[in-house]
């Protein structure tokens, strides 16, 4: 079956996606060029700038391509909590996020993405949107388990959905040099520091354990 011009156009971007981030994972993203993408891709730098821009523009393609995947399993998490106990929806989260830790392959590009925002302030205004959606569905995440359990976390859902996604990152990144990293009773810690029983003062303990 012969493709339309628009299914021929996405599949054109998306192999230049999957070039751009094999070369990014071989070799880093100082080394990446659009050159070098195409050659990879089998297209010639004119089909390149059909649908991208610029380099930057591609990288921030190849992320919210990703982030949009993530922020669908997410969603999925959230929509299959809330039939147990607050331990159970907290070990649910913390295993699906030990379970579903980004790959070696992303979490070296996202450091890559990380380090040249750094450097480059129109490239990380563009990353900023980029995340947006990701921040929003771990918010929700967040907001959800308040609601139900009606808790006290120490921060605002927004506030704690960048900490749990830099832990989330971070620990994928870490998997690296320390695979055994028990990342599973880390976010599990995480989660149980962030959220205070209902009506409890925050300088009191809790009598009990979540466990």
């Amino acid at each position: 079956m012969r493709l339309t011009r628009k299914q021929t156009q996405e599949q054109t971007r998306g192999r230049l996606l999957d070039a751009a981030a094999e070369a990014i994972f071989a070799e880093g993203l100082s080394a990446l060029s659009i050159r070098a993408v195409c050659e990879a891709a089998g297209y010639s730098q004119g089909a390149f700038y059909s649908n991208f821009s610029s380099r930057d523009d591609l990288l921030l393609a190849l992320m919210e391509r990703h982030i949009e995947e993530e922020a669908a399993n997410l969603s999925t998490l959230i929509a299959g909590l809330g039939q147990g106990s607050l331990d159970q929806d907290m070990h649910d989260i913390a295993r699906w996020l030990a379970e579903h830790g980004e790959t070696e392959e992303w979490s070296r590009i996202n450091a890559d993405f990380k380090l040249h925002a750094q450097r480059d302030p129109a490239f990380a205004e563009g990353y900023r949107a980029v995340a947006e959606p990701f921040h929003r569905a771990f918010a929700l995440l967040m907001a959800d388990l308040v609601h139900r359990h009606g808790l006290q976390p120490i921060l605002p859902a927004r506030e704690l959905s960048v900490g749990l996604y830099a832990l989330w990152t971070g620990l994928a990144l870490q998997r690296a040099v320390e695979p055994a990293l028990p990342r599973q009773d880390i976010y599990l810690a995480f989660l149980r520091a962030a959220m205070i029983a209902p009506r409890l003062p925050l300088s009191s303990s809790p009598k009990g354990n979540l466990s």
